[in-house]
């Protein structure tokens, strides 16, 4: 190879030729972005050819940070460390960061404008463990890099690309194209106006009390085990049969939450061009409506209307609808979670760090990362979140554990308390609903069931690192289970039981979710991440197995209890319709054919004598 020479002419005093002469075809300078000069390339011998240059110096790749007029590996200095880069290559100049963030250029492309931030669940790429950045500092490269793959783009990977829109029902807000965006509201009222009105309707006229100890710990069960299976991108099932029994399982256990047909398969297009702030609306929305329908079904079912329909139809009314005390609790513990769920996720905050860590205002909305904080459309949304956290997330499990407590820091009623008791005793119906499965001395936990939903929600849609939330899930878990058999706080022995091995349950539930993690992320064989997945949606479907195995056991048992009943009230009738026919018999005027036989026979010779007799007198 032949030996080259390059001379460099600048007027930026930053800018210089670190190596004059060259054998590999490379010569290598140093100086500030945007400087500008003319590098002159020529060969020392043989053929005497020489080449000019106009150069213009460009920011460091992304990653990397100017030191001395010269790109270094943020990775190495912890002063202007970005987040999520950890390691690079001097040589070819590309940084690698965690599939865990995001990254990418605000404005122009330079290292001051390069920003970092954990990616929300989903929203990035996952498929691989870390990214290779290009080697120049490209927004569009990055953009397509992080975001591309689930037809995203923008900040923190929160928009949609074009002709795409973020769908209604998937848990991760999935980005999918608009064809069928014409069918959204009535796909919207299919999966969920009907299925919420068919759910209340039930619950109402059938009096169901999920306030119960049987029904407590299933219900807490159904509306937490859907975040130890949910399908990231990092954790997700291998075989396509795991990935079925998951979507069965969501179907089954999300009527819990008010969530019907909740997954990313079953989601769909409700609005052309529809956003994060569209999707949010549209379930608060759904909220509404549950609540206001709750109440009218009680008092349409409470009015003598419904009561003389039901006798025109029976005998006697068939269905006792519930008091609108215990629908409205009812209403409460379903819709709970997922009341909690959507405040935090309006209410998340990203921040945006530049190198060095340094924070970069405005602050984002976390899953709609193109929208500055408490700006423009975020402000309803904002009050709305905090409205329902003070009156119903906040509220709910502090008065539930405060109120057993009144009693015991107020014991006597004076002057003084006489009217805060009889205020607090107004509300006693609401209370015992929530509280009458309880001992006495352990009422409290009925508030501690709703504060274990806050902060398994709050773990799940605030922490962006799923070894992170799944950790301190079990942990959670862990100490929840060990409170619960330590005051077993159910009147009922077999309550306490059960909600004990539901506990247990979630506890190894999760931790086959952490196992699938690891061995996801170690590049594990496939085989046993399907046979940890197989076990782990056993172990889910396990107690509605149970349900259904103790409802036609108690049904059988029934039956066979009304059977010989039934015989014995069967041969009964009978009995009496054979007397009744005997009694109503009608008299005959006729001699039966055995009857006449008999006389006949018996009187015969002497009827006949007699008629001799005459015949001679005569």
């Amino acid at each position: 190879m032949e030996l080259l020479f390059g001379i460099l002419t600048t007027n930026d005093e930053s800018l210089y030729l670190n190596n004059r002469y060259t054998a590999n075809n490379r010569f290598k300078m140093s100086g500030q972005p945007n400087d500008t000069g003319h590098l002159e390339i020529g060969t020392l011998y043989f053929c005497n050819l020489t080449v000019g240059i106009d150069i213009t110096m460009s920011a460091c790749p992304p990653g990397f940070v100017n030191k001395n007029n010269t790109c270094v590996c943020s990775a190495d200095y912890d002063s202007d460390h970005y987040y999520g880069i950890v390691r690079c290559d001097n040589r070819e100049f590309e940084a690698s960061i965690s599939s865990l963030f995001w990254v990418g250029y605000i404005g122009n492309e330079s290292e001051d404008t390069l920003f970092s931030r954990l990616c929300p669940q989903e929203y990035c790429n996952y498929n691989e463990t870390f990214h290779v950045l290009p080697s120049v500092p490209s927004f569009s490269q990055l953009d397509l890099l992080i975001c591309g793959i689930n037809n995203r783009t923008g900040i923190l990977c929160s928009d949609c690309i074009e002709n795409n829109s973020v769908y209604y029902n998937s848990p991760g807000y999935k980005c999918g194209n608009n064809e069928l965006c014409s069918y959204g509201p009535l796909f919207y009222i299919l999966s969920s106006i009907i299925p919420l009105t068919l759910t209340f309707t039930i619950i109402i006229m059938l009096g169901v009390n999920f306030n119960s100890g049987a029904w407590n710990g299933f219900v807490f069960f159904s509306q937490i085990v859907g975040y130890f299976t949910a399908t990231a991108s990092s954790v997700s099932y291998v075989s396509f049969s795991e990935r079925v029994f998951h979507i069965i399982s969501a179907l089954i256990y999300g009527p819990f939450s008010l969530r019907f047909f909740y997954d990313d398969i079953l989601s769909f297009c409700l609005f052309k061009n529809a956003n994060f702030f569209v999707i949010m609306g549209i379930e608060i929305l759904s909220l509404v409506f549950a609540l206001l329908l709750v109440v009218t079904l009680v008092s349409v079912m409470k009015s003598h209307y419904f009561y003389r329909l039901q006798t025109a139809c029976c005998k006697r009314p068939f269905f006792k609808p519930t008091t609108l005390t215990k629908a409205l609790t009812t209403f409460l513990i379903l819709c709970y979670s997922q009341t909690t769920q959507i405040c935090f996720k309006i209410l998340a905050i990203g921040i945006l760090t530049n190198k060095g860590s340094s924070v970069i205002f405005p602050l984002r909305v976390q899953q709609m990362g193109s929208q500055a904080y408490l700006t423009g459309v975020h402000i309803p949304f904002f009050i709305a979140a905090i409205i329902a956290i003070v009156t119903i997330v906040i509220f709910t499990p502090l008065f539930l554990i405060a109120y057993p407590l009144f009693y015991k820091v107020f014991p006597q009623k004076n002057k003084v308390t006489k009217n805060l008791f009889r205020r607090v005793e107004m509300f006693k119906p609401i209370f015992d609903a929530f509280q009458g499965c309880f001992k006495d001395k352990y009422r409290f936990f009925s508030g501690l069931y709703f504060l274990y939903r806050v902060i398994f929600v709050s773990i799940f849609s605030l922490i962006n690192v799923p070894l992170a939330s799944l950790s301190m899930a079990q942990v959670v878990v862990m100490i929840i289970l060990a409170i619960h058999l330590k005051f077993q706080p159910y009147k009922n022995k077999l309550h306490n039981n059960i909600d004990g091995c539901l506990f247990l349950l979630m506890g190894i539930i999760n931790t086959l979710t952490l196992a699938r993690f690891v061995q996801s992320d170690t590049y594990s064989q496939d085989k046993l991440m399907i046979a940890i997945g197989y076990t782990q949606l056993v172990l889910v479907f396990l107690p509605i197995f149970i349900i259904i195995c103790l409802l036609l056991g108690l049904v059988k048992k029934k039956c066979c209890k009304k059977l010989p009943q039934m015989r014995a009230d069967l041969s009964n009738l009978k009995d009496d319709t054979e007397s009744s026919h005997e009694a109503n018999a009608v008299p005959t005027t006729y001699i039966e054919m055995n009857t006449q036989l008999s006389v006949d026979t018996a009187d015969g010779s002497k009827l006949r004598k007699d008629l001799e007799d005459l015949e001679d007198s005569l």
